[in-house]
């Protein structure tokens, strides 16, 4: 358009299907036949993060959360974050930023201190978190989001966690993250059996202090049960996860494109007051 920009980064490529051995899976009980064991990359948009550049203070900004702004509940809280101004959020935010059905995954520190986007809002999160963009359209949001708490994924942390200073896992070993895939079906189920088990332990207020690692043990075997197929009978009539994961190959695609096509226009002209 005659403007000089920034040249938009090339959108990334479908990244090649990494294959998962019966030796990757001896740890793991065996799950449903027609469910399927793949990757959590591979069922989502994207993993990633924003720019690591530390964005300056700007008053009555956009909301830009750190591990301060994550309550212990899993939910954000928005009553006194830093904020920043339209300019940083749209530099730090051109290659990821978080929307509604988003999931937030805390990749620094506290591991797998996870949320899922319940917002229209628009805000930010530092690049200690890692952003899980899910496919809304052909995957539960809830079922992935509930995943990222189970069991299996806090042995995948340990698999690939780095033992620093500060303990942190990266973006691309989330992404290969074992995950046990499922028809839509079961997977609205199993959420609704969740919900309706976690909710009768998930109210510490009603807890003394001596019961409370009970109720994280009950918490754990609830969510084990249900990534490995036993929470709901299982269904003839259900998808086979392979060929939803066909259909969330497709899906990614389309979003790829839709990102090109979006980058070549060019970023929007932000004014500063």
């Amino acid at each position: 358009m005659g403007r000089k920009t920034r040249r938009p980064t090339k959108p990334s490529k479908l990244k090649e299907s990494i294959s998962i051995s019966n030796v990757d899976l001896e740890k793991y009980i065996e799950i449903p036949k027609k469910w399927l064991w793949t990757r959590l990359g591979e069922t989502v948009f994207k993993v990633g993060d924003i720019d690591h550049k530390m964005p300056r203070d700007y008053p009555n900004g956009i909301p830009y959360l750190s591990t301060g702004n994550i309550n212990q509940d899993g939910t954000l809280d928005f009553s006194n974050p830093k904020t920043i101004s339209e300019k940083d959020y749209s530099n730090l935010s051109s290659k990821i930023k978080p929307i509604k059905n988003d999931i937030i995954f805390q990749r620094y520190g506290t591991i797998g201190r996870n949320v899922l986007v319940m917002t229209d809002n628009k805000f930010l999160v530092s690049y200690s978190y890692a952003i899980i963009k899910t496919i809304p359209i052909i995957m539960n949001e809830k079922f992935l989001f509930l995943f990222t708490l189970s069991p299996v994924v806090k042995s995948e942390i340990e698999k690939y966690i780095v033992q620093t200073t500060q303990a942190n896992i990266g973006i691309s070993s989330i992404e290969r993250f074992f995950f046990p895939l499922c028809s839509i079906q079961e997977q609205e189920m199993i959420v609704k059996e969740l919900e309706k088990s976690l909710s009768q332990i998930d109210n510490p207020e009603k807890t003394i202090e001596s019961e409370l690692k009970k109720s994280e043990a009950l918490r754990q075997s609830i969510l084990k049960k249900a990534f490995e197929g036993k929470l709901v009978s299982q269904d003839p009539n259900d998808e086979p996860a392979a060929e939803l994961l066909k259909r969330i190959q497709s899906e990614k695609e389309k979003y790829l494109k839709a990102q090109k096509q979006q980058k070549k226009k060019g970023p929007k002209r932000v004014l500063q007051a």
